[in-house]
């Protein structure tokens, strides 16, 4: 990352101007730093030269919603070594967009050793049919009533087939990571909330999944998916790792992206220094180019190494108790 040099010492009060603003720039180079200073991590995109390591194929597959019966098509990076410590990671991507956009971040993660997911969401990519519909699903047209099921239906869509991979010890569904883009940033941050909102069923324990959330250029309101509720949620708030990235270039879009991290950040105190790089659980970076969401990347800004570290520091490395522990997972009445 690319960043002004500017003094991180004391000061006046933050500049009104959000792009400009000295203290959030200090708070994005500090809080990136932190997230550096990890124990060493693989190369991204690289694997170790002396394991000669055979990489599971991605899988093109079909999920049906569990309401209304959209087929959605979904691409599958299984791990390379499959175990009940794997990490899974969905990948969502923004309006217009389809899951084409992170095949090469997906590529990367699953050489680091994790379960990725990439759906196209419902009127996106491939996933356009409704059986015994009149006519396909269409971005254009969508309502904010489907930019809602994506959230509701589509989630659960993956959230089962995870599921799945979880029972048969192949992944771990209880450190559960989501990275979106733009709208798949909304999504994200709404699934999450919804994730956490689901009771447990007597000893069935139904949500708590979602452990890290990765929001690329977010946006506070994007038709049927504003983020008021999502960020007045304790667990958003409190509870799960965050990484907001945004590039600087854009007013607005830092105005969103800045929005959503002050909402979080007076409930995320620092860490003492010398536990930071352990501890420290909210990230945010602006990143010196006028692009935003998926366009960011492989744009040599380092936002893919970003994103590998945070999910290598706060996923695995400090995914430890009873939070993250592996279990068969059952529905009621099951």
């Amino acid at each position: 990352m690319t960043t002004k040099e500017i003094s991180c010492g004391g000061g006046e009060s933050p500049s009104q101007e959000v792009a400009r603003s000295p203290r959030l720039r200090c708070w994005a180079r500090a809080s990136l730093a932190s997230l550096l200073m990890v124990l060493p991590f693989p190369a991204y995109g690289q694997a170790d030269a002396q394991d000669e390591v055979e990489i599971p194929p991605p899988q093109d597959l079909w999920l049906e919603t569990p309401r209304d019966n959209v087929e959605l098509a979904v691409t599958y990076y299984p791990p390379i070594e499959p175990g009940k410590d794997v990490v899974p990671i969905v990948l969502l991507h923004a309006f217009k967009g389809s899951r084409r956009d992170y095949v090469d971040l997906a590529s990367a993660l699953q050489q680091a050793g994790h379960a990725v997911v990439l759906p196209d969401l419902r009127g996106h990519g491939r996933s356009t049919t409704i059986p015994g519909a009149r006519r396909p699903l269409d971005a254009d047209r969508l309502r904010p009533v489907d930019f809602q099921r994506m959230v509701v239906d589509d989630m659960e869509a993956v959230n089962r087939f995870l599921w799945e991979r979880n029972n048969e010890g192949e992944l771990n569904v209880n450190r559960l990571c989501l990275v979106g883009s733009e709208m798949g940033a909304s999504i994200a941050l709404l699934y999450a909330a919804r994730d956490w909102s689901i009771a447990d069923y007597g000893a069935l324990q139904l949500g708590r999944f979602v452990k890290g959330v990765v929001a690329i250029s977010p946006e506070w309101s994007f038709k049927g998916l504003p983020l008021q509720h999502a960020m007045r949620h304790p667990a958003v708030r409190n509870e799960i790792s965050l990484l907001i990235a945004v590039g600087d270039r854009q007013a607005a879009a830092v105005r969103d992206a800045k929005r959503i991290h002050d909402v979080v950040r007076p409930h995320r105190p620092d860490p003492p220094r010398e536990r930071a790089a352990e501890e420290r659980d909210l990230f945010y970076a602006e990143l010196d180019t006028a692009l935003q969401g998926t366009d960011i990347l492989g744009q040599n800004l380092r936002l893919e190494q970003f994103v590998a570290r945070f999910i290598d520091l706060r996923l695995v490395r400090a995914a430890r108790g009873r939070e993250f522990e592996w279990r068969e997972r059952r529905r009621p009445h099951q």
